[in-house]
């Protein structure tokens, strides 16, 4: 932790000027990388935006250049060679290269290593998603940016009243679950169906 939060601080100066950042991730670990683009939207207000690093010549491949960095996590597992395939053709665009990976022979492949430890791959986002937090956190605070308090963001959500098209589709499945429950009743007893009234069931819970 103490070595991830110095590497990310002496990082932070290098985005001092930069305006988008590209997080890839593939695999188990594409959540981390949305995880970290957003974490750093929120807190430095840098756009940027998580990509599967295998779809990145679908689109964001087009916006890598020398002022764009990217964030690859590639940690080993079924998809890392391929991990490092997308990373290098990030790199092929002059592309700024952060790597969060093991300290490999091919992490040298990367201009600023995020070193973490090598464990299981479904382990992996436990520990890739530190210096993610780490990183948006420093760059904030290098920009000068309050990290407690990121302005637009709201501590709470609020709920909003069910529309008309909500309540016409709760009294539909009302009627369906009554429906439903009539005709489980008529199979599992039909003697009960013939001489008494069905089952009422209780569609006052339907959620909807």
């Amino acid at each position: 932790m103490d070595d991830h939060d110095r590497r990310c601080e002496q990082l932070g100066h290098l985005f001092a000027d930069t305006q988008d950042v590209i997080f890839l991730g593939r695999g188990i670990n594409y959540p981390i990388a949305l995880e970290g683009a957003l974490k750093l939207k929120e807190i430095s207000y840098i756009h940027a935006e998580g990509y599967p690093a295998g779809e990145m010549k679908h689109g964001p491949i087009a916006l890598l250049d020398a002022r764009v960095p990217v964030v690859s996590i590639a940690v080993p597992g079924a998809v890392f060679d391929k991990v490092l395939s997308n990373a290098q053709e990030a790199k092929a665009r002059d592309a700024q290269l952060i790597g969060v990976a093991p300290e490999y022979a091919d992490a040298e492949l990367f201009d600023t290593l995020l070193p973490v430890p090598v464990v299981d791959e479904l382990l992996s986002p436990l520990l890739t998603v530190i210096p993610m937090q780490l990183l948006s956190y420093h760059i904030a605070a290098h920009r000068g940016l309050d990290v407690d308090q990121p302005r637009n963001l709201a501590k709470s959500v609020t709920v909003e009243r069910a529309s008309p098209w909500s309540s016409s589709r709760c009294r539909r499945l009302g009627a369906f679950s009554r429906l439903l429950a009539k005709i489980t009743t008529s199979i599992r007893n039909p003697k009960l169906s013939d001489d008494h009234p069905p089952l009422r069931h209780d569609s006052s819970h339907v959620d909807c």
